[in-house]
């Protein structure tokens, strides 16, 4: 059993006629109907389960039986996908991201809520600037941001042109870069 992929029941169609075969006497063929509706949806549901790899749906689908988990295995895979839930919750925040967000006055707080404030917002592209030139990746940086890595990417883009259209943003980016030419000089 593998610790991160799980693969969709090979059988599961099979599987599920078989449980609308034994839930459904043969003179009730009319309901037979709308569970074969469902069937070809929990199908539907597994294998999208299995192309998007959420660990919490991956949880219901293990518990459901649609993957290739042996029933005395099913408890230790549910433990793996929590312990992925675990992972994935628990953030980091980077000493570096909180020394920015004082030096531009919100709090890390305000820097991962859904808050559009324009502060905020030119606070999270400097900080996905910073971090993408630090070598993070778009889902890690995603996380300290408490966002999905597309936004990072979107981020990154405004960036590059506020930087060169915006005054007030520009102003910002170098106090940035003050407090970051400073921290590397106290390093060394």
């Amino acid at each position: 059993m593998d610790k991160g992929n799980l693969d969709f029941r090979i059988d599961t169609n099979q599987f599920l006629n078989e449980i609308a075969d034994c839930a459904i006497p043969q003179s009730m063929g009319v309901l037979k109907i709308p569970l074969n509706i469902f069937k070809n949806l929990l199908a539907q549901t597994a294998q999208r389960a299995t192309e998007i790899n959420d660990p919490k749906l991956n949880i219901l689908m293990l518990k459901l039986g649609l993957y290739e988990v042996s029933p005395f295995d099913i408890p230790k895979a549910i433990e793996n996908q929590e312990k992925i839930i675990h992972m994935k919750s628990k953030f980091h925040i980077p000493r570096l991201v909180v020394m920015i967000c004082k030096v531009l006055d919100i709090s890390t707080k305000q820097l991962r809520s859904s808050n559009r404030r324009q502060d905020f917002c030119d606070a999270r592209k400097i900080i996905c600037y910073i971090l993408k030139s630090k070598g993070l990746t778009y889902e890690h940086i995603g996380r300290i941001l408490n966002r999905d890595h597309s936004t990072v990417i979107y981020n990154l883009n405004e960036y590059d042109l506020m930087i060169n259209c915006n005054r007030e943003f520009k102003h910002k980016v170098s106090v940035v870069n003050k407090l970051l030419e400073n921290e590397n000089r106290t390093k060394n």
